[in-house]
């Protein structure tokens, strides 16, 4: 519908860089921090599909509404804490319902596209710092738009760039230890090019995210520290290099 292709797959490699950071409410200078210690490789996944517009069934407003699912997992790292050596790996899921709006009926007409979804984001941690794992409902806004001009060897270049915000309730893992959960927001940008030719296309995106959790205490930590209500923050940091196909 509207000139546009109505199933999307896509794989490739991933990195995840992470970094958190507990604290006292207001205490910065104490703050206890864990990372990665860089970017963890892993594989990607991304699969978009507007059923009715495949189909050729209904209205042109109607095809323009689909499924979509993202998974991420990364391999295994290991590091050292208090003398022990942990190992963990992380994983992305995130699959909902897709709308696009599209501003006039061509190939070559910028879109953007609604997604709402559910998110299962899991980043473990069995050290003395805490990990955390998220299940939560997000909305995702992600507009394209192909540059209007020719290069040799591809049929078309596009900017890809999106925002998104995650409805955090009750998280799980480590941090549920740290006390009552008094607020919490996520939010992440991304920014990506994708290379057309037939169709076959290239995907290249860069990601961040970050998450702010405030607590009521008091949490006793490993090393015998006290946080009356703390705080707990992180940042992630991601790319993807995708090759897909378009139906």
């Amino acid at each position: 519908a509207r000139d546009r292709t109505d199933i999307t797959v896509a794989l490739g490699f991933s990195g995840l860089s992470r970094s958190a950071k507990l604290n006292e409410n207001g205490d910065s200078v104490n703050a206890v921090t864990g990372n990665t210690g860089g970017f963890v490789p892993g594989l990607a996944l991304e699969i978009e599909a507007y059923p009715l517009g495949y189909l050729d069934v209904g209205p042109w407003w109607l095809q323009l509404a689909g499924v979509h699912v993202e998974a991420l997992w990364t391999a295994a790292i290991s590091w050292q804490d208090n003398g022990q050596e942990y190992e963990n790996s992380f994983s992305e899921l995130k699959l909902g319902a897709s709308y696009r709006f599209v501003l006039w009926d061509d190939k070559a007409a910028p879109h953007a596209t609604l997604r709402l979804g559910y998110a299962m984001l899991s980043y473990p941690n069995g050290s003395s710092f805490p990990g955390a794992q998220y299940n939560a409902p997000y909305i995702e806004l992600d507009s394209e738009y192909a540059l209007p001009f020719e290069l040799p060897l591809i049929d078309s270049l596009s900017v890809q760039a999106g925002l998104s915000y995650y409805l955090l309730s009750t998280p799980a893992g480590g941090v549920s230890n740290l006390g009552q959960k008094q607020s919490g927001s996520a939010l992440g940008v991304n920014l990506g090019l994708v290379a057309a030719l037939d169709q076959f296309f290239v995907k290249a995106e860069a990601t961040l995210q970050t998450i702010s959790l405030g607590y009521q205490g008091p949490f006793t930590a490993q090393s015998g520290q006290i946080y009356q209500n703390p705080e707990f923050s992180e940042l992630s940091m991601g790319s993807k290099v995708l090759v897909g196909i378009t139906f």
